[in-house]
């Protein structure tokens, strides 16, 4: 089931998320930047977005897997 935010709930859902990793000592990719952008814009959905994002790790474990380097 799709859920409803507004925009400054989005905001600051991926704000928490970022300030999370941050104090992992982690930083987000130009991946991440881009598929929010594109979540904050209502070009897609959260969920969307979640399966775009599972779908990129997914290829990028398949391929380290094989032993090739992605970026």
């Amino acid at each position: 089931m799709e859920r409803t935010l507004t925009r400054e709930q989005m905001e600051a859902a991926f704000e928490d998320a970022e300030g999370t990793l941050r104090l992992e000592g982690l930083t987000t990719t130009s991946f991440f930047q881009t598929v929010k952008a594109r979540v904050l814009s209502g070009e897609i959905s959260i969920d969307e977005a979640r399966g775009e994002i599972d779908a990129h790790y997914e290829a990028k474990a398949r391929a380290a897997r094989r032993g090739y380097v992605t970026t």
